[in-house]
């Protein structure tokens, strides 16, 4: 018959003498006591007290007893001032003691009016404090809202002024939209008139002859400089005076008068679109 090893060790527990099967020479409870204690003081009452060391590094804040726990957590009341603790105090939201202390203030403060400013248009009015969050914004009406929004203070729908290419009238247009259409025409009506005009004639139909005759107006020299076409390299550019943009193709002839156009050298020319 087979001996069992663990008789060998056998014995009693050094301190409280209790009888152990392990080779250890105290039960777990004597040598729970016999390991090293750490002191520290309690942040809510200040008396010293000891801790394991396996309890160094699991929180900033001691304690010394759940009672301290609980008082160092305790909070006023929003309605009887009542000091109390939470259910929770990390997750918990509750700022009053009890149901009663809830209602009593439901009942006090929901109703009552709170004096507010308009954000766009500045004018003061009054909301009931339920209706009154500090984290949005405040609005007389609808229509304020909408204006607010609409303009250049929302971050998709921020507007871009533009001039319609067809019939120069200005429009907004979202800046999502002019950045990936242009902006060049103002409905679908104007893309449709775009599309039927040609190509070409991209200042009207009379722009090449109303060219030519701004050329020999001028006698071939730049109005600006005096430079000729033999030191320019090339034909004399021809300048809209008024933007061509503010008239648009459907006002070409008005764009096109020898009145607005004006005979300038590459180097002028350039000067003056940048203007």
């Amino acid at each position: 018959m087979k001996t069992d090893n663990n008789r060998r060790f056998h014995r009693a527990c050094a301190d409280c003498r209790t009888w152990i099967i392990d080779r250890a020479k105290r039960c777990r409870c004597c040598a729970a006591r016999q390991r090293p204690h750490f002191s520290r003081k309690c942040k809510y009452c200040g008396r010293n007290f000891q801790t394991k060391p396996s309890q160094t590094n699991k929180s900033r804040k001691y304690y010394c007893s759940r009672d301290c726990l609980k008082l160092a957590h305790q909070e006023p009341c929003a309605q009887c001032g009542l000091q109390f603790t939470p259910d929770h105090p990390k997750r918990s939201m509750r700022i009053f003691c009890s149901k009663q202390c809830h209602l009593a203030y439901v009942s006090l403060n929901r109703f009552a009016l709170l004096d507010c400013t308009c954000l766009q248009c500045g004018k003061p009015f009054r909301r009931f404090r339920s209706q009154v969050n500090p984290r949005k914004r405040m609005f007389c009406s609808i229509r304020c809202k909408v204006a607010w929004w609409r303009g250049p203070n929302h971050t998709r729908y921020a507007s871009v002024k533009s001039l319609c290419q067809i019939c120069g009238r200005e429009f907004i247009l979202p800046k999502h939209r002019h950045a990936k259409y242009g902006g060049k025409y103002c409905s679908r009506m104007c893309v449709a008139a775009a599309k039927t005009l040609p190509s070409i004639d991209y200042y009207g139909p009379n722009w090449r002859q109303q060219r030519r005759k701004a050329r020999h107006r001028d006698n071939y020299q730049c109005r600006e400089c005096g430079k000729v076409e033999t030191e320019n390299d090339r034909r004399m550019d021809v300048h809209h005076i008024i933007p061509f943009r503010k008239f648009g193709l459907i006002a070409f002839e008005e764009a096109n008068q020898l009145s607005n156009l004006i005979s300038l050298c590459k180097t002028c020319h350039h000067r003056a679109r940048r203007h």
